[in-house]
């Protein structure tokens, strides 16, 4: 009787873990787009995006990522339509402190580094943190068959030095991989 509810307790335990990966080829319900599904997005993805002398903003929301990816190559109209449902779904979304193995620049950290403007604010900046530089990225915005994700993805090195770009991920063989890069800015 115990070795019955050892394993019974064994695997409400394993079927509860919540660090197990999101299966994305069974993704295919609007419904099933949750906080899960873009953190393990992230975390499968983010050490292709971030270089070693990079630090990181917590991802963010506010992305003109729908006009800019207008006309882009592989996206449809209703991938278009499902860049808004999603937009609207996750309006209200808050990023926890997810990530934490990348090195996070807080929004607090950023206002009081640049409160007195970029040039002085870079000053601070090299003086803190040397050579590194500074990533911001969108939330992920998924076609329409799961199957792809757009980020918009901004690098800043300096007052006049940073670029921007689109990812395009692809998910195959059970994994994401880069399929297009597209620049968007320079500085």
């Amino acid at each position: 009787m115990r070795q019955i509810i050892f394993l019974l307790l064994s695997l409400i335990i394993i079927s509860c873990d919540s660090n197990k990966s999101v299966d994305y080829s069974k993704l295919d319900k609007f419904p099933e787009l949750d906080e899960k599904v873009l953190v393990d997005f992230y975390e499968n993805v983010l050490d292709s995006l971030i270089g070693e002398n990079y630090l990181k903003s917590k991802p963010f929301f506010k992305t003109d990522l729908i006009d800019k990816s207008f006309g882009l190559p592989l996206l449809s109209n209703a991938d278009q339509d499902f860049f808004i449902l999603q937009t609207e779904k996750f309006k209200e979304f808050r990023w926890k402190d997810y990530l934490v193995k990348e090195k996070l620049f807080t929004q607090a950290e950023m206002d009081s580094t640049f409160k007195n403007g970029a040039y002085d604010g870079w000053k601070v900046f090299r003086e803190k943190y040397s050579d590194d530089c500074i990533c911001t990225m969108s939330l992920p915005l998924f076609s329409r068959d799961f199957k792809k994700v757009y980020i918009d993805f901004g690098t800043q090195c300096g007052a006049t030095w940073g670029w921007g770009q689109i990812y395009v991920f692809e998910f195959k063989n059970g994994k994401w991989t880069k399929l297009y890069k597209f620049e968007t800015w320079i500085s």
